[in-house]
């Protein structure tokens, strides 16, 4: 859809001409028409939401909450004050042998902290937003597996007792209510699920901002510090017969020859836990680094993780790509990820493409900035606060530029040298200016950093 801005001041001190009556009555329009787009197609969101309230038997003012907000009310949350934040208590069930890890999370009262850490002879960042670390431009292939901790951290705050102490005590029996009944409605393919896997997410979350009636940061930093020390515990008896390749929060991936030992070991690791791991076996693996990597499963899914690549998959059973958050040059992670899993040339891919949406680059400028402007032969052109931009061979048209109140100019960061703003309907946009050199460039050069080079 067009996303032009309309050029009438809405704090404008006098009556408005005719021309700019018929631009503000086109621009208002035109903002229903999208609202009620994008209320169809995220309608499963508010449905959601609409069957939490019915469950809950919430009032109906409760659709206007953030999800945080509404899991609160769910759990009948009343916020109170604690003073032990800086005291962790550790699960008897952890064997961590490492010390400096111990010694790290024995006192978390400085929660900007890390520790970098050598663990299964990769590098790893321990730090109160979860453990992560990978072997950087690396691939695999074969006897790849992947094991997930299933619901880790509603699962921890159930068999810990890690929930929120502001939740009422008749109410704790809520949550592990609410995550067996959804295990229940995933099976029967029931909506519910959806909307109770909601509630589940959002809870640790919640516990860790302080605004929210769940606010508990102990508890928040419990379920954290424990789900790092969990898996470390179990990094450290797989060690001997493991080549790891990235863990991450709430899971870990490794190569081994030694598959059914490592099961074993899971699996005495999950009755001392009383959580449950997920097996995936995984076929070929491209890891740019921990956030970035393409992941190609045995039944042939791909996962995908990161900003070069997160646009690629399928939604909804359609060739989909892109999504609401990020839908910005989409073409770049589909030709990264076919180059790389099966050996088709970049330029086949960008070049075969004829849909304008899949090279679009969208910009915004910012909150800190008042204006933007285009280069367009030398001269500045007024231009919306968010865009979209084409790379284009057509060297008259220049760069995006953010200007401060103060006058500054910034060039908006990651743009081609040569840009071309179109912000109408893109259905009529020529696709002939687009320069796909410069999506091919692009492309390669990612793809140098997944691999080296």
């Amino acid at each position: 859809m067009s996303i032009e801005e309309s050029s009438v001041p809405f704090d404008i001190d006098r009556k408005l001409t005719l021309e700019e009556i018929k631009e503000t009555e086109f621009y208002c329009k035109h903002d229903v028409d999208a609202t009620e787009r994008l209320y169809r197609e995220r309608f499963d969101y508010i449905k959601s939401k609409l069957q939490i309230i019915n469950a809950f038997n919430l009032p109906i003012r409760c659709i206007s909450m953030t999800n945080a907000q509404l899991t609160a009310e769910v759990m009948g949350a009343r916020k109170r004050k604690y003073y032990d934040e800086n005291i962790y208590d550790m699960p008897e069930c952890i064997d961590v042998k490492d010390k400096d890890v111990l010694t790290f999370f024995a006192n978390p009262q400085d929660a900007t902290r890390h520790l970098e850490k050598d663990i299964c002879g990769i590098p790893h960042t321990i730090a109160y937003g979860g453990l992560h670390g990978a072997i950087e431009k690396y691939h695999a292939e074969g006897n790849l597996y992947n094991f997930d901790v299933s619901s880790y951290y509603p699962s921890m705050i159930i068999n810990f007792d890690f929930m929120s102490r502001n939740v009422p005590k008749t109410k704790k029996p809520l949550y592990q209510k609410i995550r067996d009944d959804r295990f229940v409605y995933k099976k029967e393919g029931n909506s519910l699920a959806d909307a109770y896997k909601l509630i589940l997410n959002t809870l640790f979350g919640a516990m860790g901002y302080i605004y929210n009636k769940l606010y508990d940061l102990k508890m928040n930093r419990q379920v954290c510090i424990t789900g790092q020390l969990l898996l470390i515990d179990l990094l450290e008896k797989l060690r001997p017969y493991i080549h790891l390749v990235q863990s991450n929060t709430d899971g870990i991936l490794f190569q081994t020859e030694h598959i059914e030992t490592c099961r074993s070991i899971i699996k005495d690791w999950e009755e001392k836990t009383g959580l449950q791991m997920e097996e995936d076996t995984i076929k070929e693996i491209y890891q740019k680094d921990v956030n970035n990597y393409i992941m190609l499963e045995n039944n042939g899914d791909i996962k995908t993780k990161g900003a070069y690549v997160k646009n690629y998959g399928i939604k909804k059973g359609k060739e989909k790509f892109g999504n609401y958050i990020s839908n910005s040059m989409t073409i770049i992670d589909e030709a990264i990820v076919k180059h790389l899993l099966y050996n088709i040339p970049v330029e086949d891919t960008i070049f075969n493409c004829q849909e304008p949406m899949r090279f679009q680059i969208t910009t915004k400028k910012g909150p800190t900035y008042k204006r933007v402007v285009w280069e367009v032969d030398g001269e500045e052109v007024e231009t919306n606060n968010v865009n979209r931009v084409f790379a284009t061979a057509d060297e008259k048209y220049g760069k995006l530029i953010k200007i401060k109140q103060n006058g500054r100019h910034d060039t908006i960061a990651s743009l081609p040298d040569h840009c071309f703003v179109y912000n109408k309907d893109i259905d009529s946009f020529d696709i002939d200016l687009i320069d796909k050199y410069w999506y091919i460039r692009e492309a390669k050069n990612r793809i140098k950093d997944f691999i080296g080079g």
